[in-house]
């Protein structure tokens, strides 16, 4: 996840939209709030979207609408690159948990990637 991440980022530079930043004021604020809200932010949130995203709406309706409805939850960041992002890794977790059918790695994948995406942009 992280290396495709990279990559996604390196084409939303190179076309000119790689605009990040906007995230990164919203990690920032994160250093002035509890650390239980972090905490909330890496465990609690992570495992509500994977059991609706992944576990509820992939059942449902598939993993492209299920993938693009993850996609426009992450409109609140302002950010394009962070949508195309969401869509993207959204996608493959959708397609991971298809394949499996266990919603334990996609978490302890998704938290692990917001967990490193974090420190990268305190860092």
């Amino acid at each position: 996840m992280l290396f495709i991440s990279i990559v996604i980022s390196a084409i939303m530079a190179f076309a000119g939209v790689n605009d990040l930043g906007k995230v990164g004021e919203v990690v920032h604020k994160l250093q002035e709030s509890s650390p239980l809200f972090l905490i909330y932010l890496l465990v609690v949130r992570v495992i509500a979207e994977e059991v609706f995203f992944r576990g509820f709406l992939v059942k449902r309706i598939g993993w492209i609408p299920a993938t693009t409805l993850f996609g426009i939850a992450h409109v609140s960041y302002g950010s394009i690159t962070e949508v195309f992002g969401a869509l993207v890794l959204g996608g493959l977790l959708a397609k991971a948990y298809e394949r499996n059918g266990n919603l334990i790695p996609n978490i302890v994948a998704h938290m692990f990637y917001n967990l490193i995406f974090i420190a990268f942009m305190l860092a």
